[in-house]
């Protein structure tokens, strides 16, 4: 970042909403960058459901076999997985509320 001596600044937390493929990788990317700048990043990936499904892929003659739980691909990189649906978002207060609570 210009003025700040190349020194970048990781957020403390960070929440993703949605388990697709960019949610996904978006929280893996953030996690391998806090890493690799020595960042100290609260990941947490927010999904209606714990699986990332393999879309282009559901001709197959069996497509329950093209989900993968999230939490199997975030777990080893530090990333938190809380399976809900975001309700509300409120930037002011910087908080997201889940459905049921």
């Amino acid at each position: 970042m210009p003025g700040d001596g190349g020194v970048q600044r990781f957020m403390s937390h960070l929440l993703i909403i949605g388990g697709g493929y960019a949610g996904m990788w978006a929280s893996l990317a953030a996690a391998a960058q806090a890493d690799r700048h020595g960042g100290d990043a609260d990941i947490t990936l927010v999904s209606r459901d714990g699986y990332l499904t393999n879309r282009p892929r559901l001709y197959e003659a069996n497509p329950a076999t093209l989900r993968d739980h999230l939490a199997s691909s975030l777990d080893p990189a530090g990333v938190r997985f809380v399976e809900g649906d975001a309700e509300t978002i409120d930037t002011a207060a910087r908080t997201v509320t889940l459905a049921g609570g």
